[in-house]
Order: structure tokens, then sequence, then C-alpha cells
């Protein structure tokens, strides 16, 4: 089922934009607070899916992917790149908010974890944003 497809990908789009701002928040802000936020946001939405694993992989299909050749534009500087990778995040957090809604998926996935870590991710962006103005003035 294509809703399977959609959720895997959105985890694994949110994952991994987290890893990119945990990564800048550590090297770049040397800030343990935001990365501990952070870490926290991708061990949440981990734990909300533990459960569909088997059904992620089920209907995984990187091979047939239509998008597979898309590029990431490049971005002018870390600000930039921690702004668009906020963005990646809270659009699959959205994404998993409302797919976990659906009747195929409920129960099996909590919306409102999804949500609640989008606001999460909102509070972070503006904090980290607020640290990486500041450094590179």
């Amino acid at each position: 089922m294509s809703t399977w497809r959609i959720i895997d990908a959105n985890l694994n789009r949110a994952s991994e934009g987290l890893r990119v701002l945990d990564d800048i928040v550590r090297f770049v802000l040397n800030d343990a607070d935001l990365s501990r936020g952070l870490r926290a946001i991708r061990h949440e939405i981990v734990d909300v899916a533990a459960g569909v694993t088997g059904e992620l992989l089920k209907h995984r299909d990187s091979e047939e992917d239509v998008g597979i050749e898309a590029e990431a534009t490049p971005k002018k500087d870390i600000a930039a790149l921690a702004r668009a990778n906020f963005k990646r995040v809270q659009e699959a957090l959205r994404v998993l908010e409302e797919t976990a809604k659906l009747p195929e998926t409920r129960g099996k996935l909590d919306s409102d974890r999804f949500r609640k870590a989008r606001f999460s991710a909102y509070t972070l962006e503006k904090q980290t944003l607020q640290k990486l103005s500041k450094r590179v003035r």
C-alpha cells in the first residue's frame, strides 16, 4: 500500500534532517541542550514507528522511486542549511501526523506524538537560528 511508502519516506526524511541539524548544533554551535532536543525528537519518531518497521520495509521500493534523481539545492551558508533542514523535518512530521490518521494506519501510529514532535522542532528552530545569527555577526 502506498501509504506505508509515504510514511517510510517521511520517517527517513525527518531522521536525516534531524541528523544534519544535530551535527550543526554540536559542531558549529557546541550546544548540548539543542543537541539533546534534536536527538529527543529523532528518538521519539523512531519509537512511534517501532511497531510498524516490518510494514515499512515490506512496502519500501527505493529502486522505483520517481524522485530518486532529485538533488538538493546548494545552500549559501550554515544558517540556510539549518533553515532548510528544519523545514524538511517539520514538513515530514506534518505528513506523518496526517497519514497516521488514515484508516489503514490508525491505531498503529500515534499522530499526536508526531504533532508534538513538530511543535518541538519549531521551538528548536527558533533557538538554533537565533544562535547561528549571533555567531555570524
